[in-house]
């Protein structure tokens, strides 16, 4: 893979997401567009109201609870986003927990990041990243909350 246009956020899952929130709004403002594949659970309502001031710019998908079939259909829509060039950053949320429980097995993940075109640039996040994916990433922003009295 040339130009790994591949960035991790891992930690706090809350201060992740505000994160994720932050780019896709700033991307937004610059009118590139945002695909957010929600993989763990449902859709954030607060996320989705937000959202909808950029509806032009970042689409938020959610694919429900994390079984096979759902996960597969997720990974079919990622493989076609990143095949099309659909949107300028996909994101990819909680694959890395996804990858380190073995809902999806590396090798799955490493075809979907080859399909990659190189314009698009993909964004992944989780708890904590395991090695087996440092090869693959340009940036890697781990996220920590220190308790502030």
């Amino acid at each position: 893979m040339q130009k790994k246009l591949i960035t991790a956020y891992c930690g706090d899952k809350e201060v992740v997401n505000e994160a994720i929130l932050g780019l896709c709004i700033l991307n937004g403002s610059e009118e590139k567009t945002s695909i957010i594949v929600e993989l763990l659970g449902e859709k954030n309502q607060e996320c989705e109201t937000i959202f909808r001031e950029f509806e032009n710019q970042i689409k938020y998908l959610s694919f429900g609870k994390p079984d096979s079939l759902t996960l597969m259909n997720a990974y079919n829509f990622a493989k076609k986003v990143l095949t099309t060039a659909e949107c300028h950053i996909l994101i990819l949320k909680d694959i890395i927990d996804i990858l380190n429980q073995g809902l999806i097995h590396y090798e799955e993940f490493i075809q979907l990041l080859e399909c990659k075109k190189e314009e698009v640039e993909i964004v992944i996040t989780g708890s904590h990243l395991d090695e087996n994916l440092l090869s693959f990433i340009q940036k890697n922003i781990s996220i920590r909350v220190d308790k502030v009295i």
